[in-house]
């Protein structure tokens, strides 16, 4: 018969249990998802896209139909509605800040390359108003991301390449109504996707007139309050680029290697992270929020695009953590708030076998207290063999 202490043993396994769900807790980490169609605004549209989501969980984003003109939207507490148009045609709203500012794109040319920037605001009405900042001077102006002081970065284009050649782009900070171009690094293209409420930015710059080295970049301001730039390398690689920055200024982007294999990466005070693939050769890190949570995009083994978020040191294939997703296949992960709420656009299979592009909201499926629950069950377990070892 076997003899044991009961009180001791149920200790030590509970202290064991305990520690194996600390030590195991990165691949424990990862929530399951309930997936939201965030539908459309018009009947023909097929390619819907989400763009942006703020911390209210409202989501912008552009559609497309029959006609062949974006047309933006915003979704909010459920509707989706869409964004006045004024006159303009092919609108992108590409981000939203906390006081429901989109920041977005606009033309006046189905199908031709002149965009414009352009601001929806919210009225008194619960409308939008919209004001365009076309410039004359440029041929494209982007405005890319807007951050909770109304701050705006972007792009825009004053020609196009010859040759071949890259057409000449320039970084650029917009505030109040006032364009100010961002230092480079001597080249002659330049980006900026994104800005946090520290006025910081970050984007690509290429680093000579060849135009061939292109670095991903961070724009900080100087004690006098002029930009100053710094490269963050290209990691060993031919280009490297930067697509997000949070409030505790970690960076997320992309670098290309040989034969346009891409990895995304983290990047903190001169310190690169790679965040891994799902199996394939190409993959982007598009959105972080102050949690560190990031989320974009990885080829499977497959080379077929899936949207992944990454937290704790680990990627996750966001189409293995949906709940009741079926018909779905996500493809980008485009925007992560910070309650880890997630917007993209995936390819849905209805009854019918239709395949469309749609724009989806994930939202962490609420969980009760993991590490209790398992520590309580595999307790409950360890009593319950013992005793029965004990009795025998």
């Amino acid at each position: 018969m076997l003899t044991v202490n009961l009180g001791k043993a149920v200790f030590a396994m509970a202290v064991l249990t305990t520690a194996g769900i600390a030590t195991s807790s990165p691949a424990i980490a990862a929530s399951m998802y309930t997936i939201t169609d965030l539908g459309s605004t018009r009947p023909d549209s097929t390619d819907i896209r989400a763009n942006a989501i703020n911390n209210f969980g409202q989501v912008v984003g552009r559609e497309q139909g029959t006609d062949k003109a974006y047309h933006s939207f915003v979704w909010d507490n459920g509707k989706i509605s869409q964004l006045p148009e004024f006159g303009y045609v092919d609108l992108v709203a590409r981000s939203i800040n906390g006081s429901g500012t989109i920041a977005g794109t606009v033309d006046t040319v189905v199908g031709q390359d002149f965009e414009q920037g352009f601001v929806w605001t919210k009225n008194a009405t619960s409308g939008y108003d919209g004001t365009y900042y076309g410039d004359p001077t440029v041929l494209e102006k982007y405005f890319r991301d807007i951050n909770n002081l109304n701050q705006v970065a972007g792009e825009f284009v004053d020609a196009r390449g010859v040759g071949g050649d890259p057409s000449p782009s320039h970084a650029f900070y917009w505030e109040n109504g006032v364009t100010s171009v961002l230092p480079t690094l001597g080249g002659n293209i330049g980006a900026a996707r994104a800005i946090n409420d520290l006025s910081e930015l970050v984007g690509n710059v290429a680093t000579g007139p060849d135009q061939k080295t292109v670095t991903a970049a961070l724009w900080q301001k100087d004690v006098d309050g002029n930009f100053k730039v710094q490269s963050l390398g290209t990691f060993g690689a031919s280009q490297s680029r930067a697509f997000d920055i949070n409030n505790a200024s970690q960076i997320v982007g992309q670098y290309v290697l040989e034969q346009n294999k891409t990895t995304p990466f983290l990047w903190q005070n001169g310190t690169k992270t790679d965040l891994g693939s799902l199996g394939g050769s190409v993959g982007n890190a598009l959105s972080i929020n102050n949690q560190a949570q990031v989320v974009g995009f990885s080829n499977t083994d497959q080379e077929v695009s899936h949207a992944f978020v990454w937290e704790n040191g680990q990627i996750w294939d966001l189409n293995s953590l949906i709940v009741g997703g079926s018909g779905w296949d996500l493809t980008q992960a485009t925007g992560i708030n910070d309650l880890g709420q997630i917007v993209g656009y995936g390819s849905y299979t209805n009854n019918l076998g239709q395949k469309q592009t749609r724009a989806f909201l994930l939202k962490a499926v609420p969980e009760p207290n993991g590490t209790l629950s398992v520590l309580a069950f595999g307790t409950v377990s360890v009593i319950s063999l013992l005793w029965r070892k004990y009795q025998s």
